[in-house]
């Protein structure tokens, strides 16, 4: 594939830099080969498709997904969550507290992390901690701080 190709794939002007051009084609390639990997798994996944519907029904929420690295935020769906935390107070009482959490499908978001953001609605959260994998390895549970 010549540069004048990928730029036209790429939707950039001649004033990038033909390196940048080489490695932004590079770097789309292997994010497309991951998600279509992902997506291959899920069809031979009977667990994976059922996540799948659920992640459409009633109860999940749109969201935009920004890792930071990419040109544009990526649209996908997330079951929106409160945690509880136990805290201690001083005087030794015990208080229970809520902590925004979200669902994403790893189908969606192949690896989310630490500092990663998530807009949902007119609410922007940064991800915080390492997100964690189900068992299976369907879906990331995130844990979020309002920006």
């Amino acid at each position: 594939m010549s540069i004048d190709d990928m730029r036209a794939a790429l939707g950039v002007s001649a004033e990038i830099d033909d390196v940048q051009v080489v490695i932004l084609y590079g770097q789309r390639q292997r994010a497309a080969a991951s998600i279509a990997a992902s997506a291959a798994a899920v069809v031979r996944d009977p667990f994976a498709r059922a996540m799948g519907v659920l992640f459409q029904a009633a109860g999940t929420v749109a969201a935009e997904y920004d890792d930071g690295e990419s040109d544009e935020p990526l649209s996908i769906r997330v079951i929106r969550q409160q945690g509880d935390v136990e805290m201690q107070l001083n005087d030794g009482s015990t208080v229970l507290g809520g902590k925004e959490m979200v669902q994403i499908q790893r189908s969606d978001v192949d690896a989310p992390r630490k500092g990663d953001f998530l807009t949902i609605g007119d609410e922007e959260f940064r991800i915080m901690g390492k997100p964690r994998i189900d068992s299976r390895g369907l879906t990331w549970s995130c844990e979020l701080a309002p920006v």
